[in-house]
């Protein structure tokens, strides 16, 4: 039998049971009233209660089972008091401080206050552990000791994306502006050496941003003006920017609903005498079947931004398309707060890529443009990719865990679908896919306890040709992005998935 932990709201039913807890005698001798009451008193306390814009009680259940309540007063306009016992049989299992950790953030949600304050009777040692168990911090005594009072502070936001770094990064960006070597050094040949070995690759040519080298590998495929480049509709716009910028055309086709990725059958209804070449992206770590495109006999430029670090098929993400191109920017995989790289085996592209990226001592040219990287960035850049195994394994680890707890929620209540995760994949984003809810009504209602999710992509599509991808469609309004990345600890963690489960269905 599955062992289900959850708390909601007191309701008029609850009068009786609620009753017998307060008047039972283990529960009398810990509370400050030290005395049972009776019905009459009881009654008129509890309506008045469940009905009190200031007051809220939760009742604590196991397997739907009531096993504790919960209650918070409202104290002032920055704190409230919380309250709290187990029933009889109940204690000691550490479903009080889970309850107090889940109603605590419920209240949070609920009331703009800073923190909620606990009293506690001096003799009473297991309550007391169990507040500073829930993170409660010891605040004061009073006078005669008699009372121990804690306080926990409302928590910090849990953000959608933070930014993974320590001493090498520092210490790279230190010895790169040390150096004198700003715009060009050697940091920019090592990361370039270094991307060529990950992705398995003869070189890779590093630039001053994803969109560039999107933009530089268009121009070494010979692309251009009146041609037709097919992308996928759920995208960053920086695809439809980087085809616009040589005078071609992007044309979206639709996505795979599960994963948001381009697949062949959507390809061949946007193929045309005019296409020149095709993008695909690893959608948020999920390998896209570039083997399958490639079938339409034009060069596949493969965004590997996403995915950088496995192998599918045999082969090392970023060898699979006839170009491949990476984005550092600072919220990617691996980020240098800007810049990107155009990963190839051709040499004569190459030297294209290379004379492109730079307009200093060449004609002029409107295609050329000033896209190197700067040493500054390749440094950071470089110790983020050294260390790019360490954090493939946190964000896989997280993702594990959401899989655990998410899918325990998805069979008790449905409303979602979670990430596909058949075979090896890069969790760069977990993305659920919302079917009960929108996806905007969730992230705010999550933000209401502290926890920013997102739309992973934000639509740039017209209505028309939102109507005519449905897969597309969908992924705009329904993918919703919970929080990760490698520094996410577990009770962030936690703190997600309760808003989560909470935005979803709802306290009774």
């Amino acid at each position: 039998m599955s062992n289900i932990f959850s708390l909601r709201k007191a309701l008029a039913s609850d009068a009786r049971t609620v009753f017998h807890w307060r008047n039972d005698p283990s529960i009398v001798a810990k509370g400050f009233l030290q005395r049972p009451v009776g019905w009459d008193e009881h009654a008129t306390w509890f309506t008045d209660l469940i009905k009190s814009d200031t007051r809220l009680m939760f009742i604590l259940e196991q397997n739907e089972d009531p096993v504790g309540q919960m209650r918070f007063d409202l104290e002032s306009d920055v704190s409230a008091e919380i309250s709290i016992y187990m029933a009889p049989g109940h204690e000691g299992q550490g479903l009080g401080v889970a309850g107090m950790r889940k109603g605590c953030l419920e209240v949070f949600s609920q009331w703009a206050i800073d923190h909620v304050v606990a009293r506690v009777r001096q003799d009473n040692e297991p309550a007391k552990l169990a507040f500073a168990k829930a993170g409660f911090r010891l605040q004061s005594e009073t006078v005669n000791y008699d009372i121990v009072e804690y306080l926990l502070d409302r928590p910090v936001d849990v953000p959608h994306n933070r930014l993974t770094f320590g001493a090498e990064e520092v210490g790279a960006v230190s010895n790169a502006v040390a150096s004198g070597q700003w715009a060009e050094g050697p940091s920019v040949n090592e990361l370039e050496a270094m991307l060529a070995d990950v992705t398995g690759r003869r070189t890779a040519v590093c630039v001053g941003s994803g969109l560039s080298a999107l933009k530089l590998s268009l121009l070494a495929l010979g692309v251009g003006s009146g041609d037709e480049v097919i992308i996928p509709g759920y995208s960053c716009v920086a695809l439809a920017n980087a085809v616009l910028s040589i005078g071609a055309t992007p044309r979206p086709a639709d996505v795979t609903a599960g994963d948001g990725n381009l697949a062949p059958d959507h390809v061949a209804e946007h193929f045309s005498l005019k296409t020149r070449a095709i993008i695909a992206v690893h959608t948020f770590g999920q390998p896209a079947e570039i083997n399958n495109i490639m079938r339409f006999g034009v060069p596949v430029i493969e965004d590997c931004a996403h995915a950088l670090g496995i192998r599918h098929n045999g082969r090392p993400i970023g060898s699979l398309g006839n170009v491949s191109i990476t984005s550092f920017y600072a919220t990617k995989l691996i980020g240098s707060g800007a810049g990107g790289a155009v990963i190839l085996d051709d040499p004569q592209q190459e030297a294209y890529v290379r004379q492109m990226r730079d307009y200093v001592d060449q004609p002029a040219c409107g295609l050329r443009a000033n896209d190197k990287m700067t040493n500054i960035d390749a440094a950071l850049g470089l110790a983020q990719l050294r260390r790019m195994d360490a954090m493939l394994v946190a964000r896989y680890r997280l993702a594990e865990r959401y899989l655990e707890i998410l899918g325990e929620l998805h069979n008790r209540t449905g409303g979602f679908n979670l990430p596909e995760n058949n075979g090896p994949r890069i969790w760069y984003r977990f993305v659920v896919g919302m079917t009960s809810k929108s996806a905007g009504e969730i992230i705010d209602t999550m933000r209401a306890y502290g926890v920013k999710a997102d739309k992973p992509v934000h639509c740039w599509l017209s209505p028309e040709q939102l109507r005519d991808r449905p897969g597309v469609s969908a992924a705009f309004d329904c993918f919703v992005s919970l929080p990760l990345y490698p520094t996410l600890t577990e009770e962030e963690q936690d703190r997600v998935c309760h808003a989560f489960e909470h935005a979803t269905i709802r306290v009774k």
